[in-house]
């Protein structure tokens, strides 16, 4: 609890009882419990709050989120199952030509004007 070890809450300790002094520690220890015990209460109610209001998102994403599941494996099996329209093959693309240009050198391009 907040990474306090013994050897520091026997620290505190020591120091709660030097500062109260021995007749009002029982005191002092009640109602730090009353306030820890409090303070754990209210966060509960907090967390059951934020899961209620939650919850009430949770169930409509779920079926947005199986929809878009379904209508992308849908998409996918189309795009798989789609026959070649005209039974030939794609035109090669102009970017993968085997073909590389080669510009003129600049004494080519001299002879030309001439």
């Amino acid at each position: 609890m907040f990474g306090i070890g013994f050897p520091e809450m026997i620290l505190i300790l020591v120091l709660v009882v030097l500062v109260v002094g021995p007749e009002k520690l029982p005191d002092v220890i009640r109602k730090g419990a009353s306030f820890l015990r409090e303070a754990r209460n209210q966060l509960s109610d907090i967390k059951t709050a934020v899961n209620q209001q939650t919850e009430s998102f949770r169930e409509p994403l779920e079926s947005i989120k199986d929809s878009i599941k379904q209508d992308a494996s849908t998409n996918l099996d189309r795009k798989q199952n789609v026959p070649d329209l005209d039974g030939k093959e794609d035109p090669p693309d102009p970017d993968k030509n085997d073909k590389k240009v080669i510009p003129p050198s600049r004494e080519e391009q001299g002879s030309e004007k001439h």
